[in-house]
């Protein structure tokens, strides 16, 4: 959390100081990856099973003259706050509430949130600066987000959890998903540093994907409503379109 909030601050305060330069850009045609890192807070359904999660991802963009952008992007996001971590392994522990291993000692369990998310792009820049390619990005996307309960016992001796049983257990879950940014993003030709910075929130109509449920001894065939939102910031690899060369006749 303190190297995210740290990467936020950095962002921001690089953006105040290139603001204030004096420098006047057209805008121009851009083709751009980028970078990024972000925090996110649960919300619906989702906070019924995980609490807060970090992210990483990488994206590719292009930007008209005109300040359209159009893009792809993919993200990893993890934690590890999973709620009523008893719950998801109820019927295999013991009154003790632990899980006993093949070597007939306490087992080492440890559950994870871990998920994913690629989203096609759309959005524009409004700039109000004298560099026509920064300012306001509001930047949309559609696509897809899964996540599930990452179920880890360090030393894999725990037979009720190996291999495909592990599957029963981890609540699978994937749907079509709307993604929302907004936020400021800088480019520069005559800067190395280009960037974002802004608010996300992410809405997922999800569903259950295993075939069998443990707990429940059915197919659990559940409807969910998850939603994550929170900062992000990233650091642009810019790609300028090369103007043509000046030719002079007599």
């Amino acid at each position: 959390m303190k190297k995210v909030l740290f990467l936020i601050l950095f962002v921001t305060s690089s953006l105040t100081n290139s603001f204030s330069q004096s420098t006047v850009d057209s805008s121009d045609f851009i083709l751009f990856f980028d970078i990024n890192v972000g925090y996110d807070m649960p919300a619906a359904d989702m906070s019924n099973r995980f609490g807060m999660n970090s992210i990483v991802g990488a994206g590719f963009n292009i930007k008209t003259r005109q300040n359209w952008t159009f893009g792809c992007s993919y993200n990893y996001f993890f934690g590890d706050d999973v709620k009523n971590e008893n719950v998801y392994l109820s019927s295999i522990l013991i009154s003790e509430g632990v899980i006993i291993d093949g070597n007939g000692q306490y087992a080492e369990i440890n559950l994870m949130e871990r998920g994913w998310d690629a989203f096609l792009k759309f959005g524009k820049v409004f700039p109000f600066s004298k560099n026509r390619n920064s300012g306001i990005w509001i930047n949309s996307g559609l696509g897809l987000l899964q996540h599930k309960i990452l179920i880890n016992n360090p030393l894999n001796l725990a037979p009720q959890i190996k291999g495909d049983y592990k599957k029963g257990y981890d609540k699978l879950s994937n749907g079509f998903a709307l993604n929302q940014f907004v936020g400021y993003v800088w480019i520069n030709k005559k800067n190395i540093f280009n960037t974002y910075a802004g608010f996300e929130i992410t809405a997922a109509w999800t569903e259950n994907r295993r075939s069998w449920d443990y707990i429940l001894a059915k197919k659990f065939e559940e409807k969910r409503f998850d939603v994550i939102f929170g900062i992000k910031a990233g650091w642009i690899i810019p790609i300028f379109k090369r103007s043509p060369d000046p030719f002079y006749y007599k």
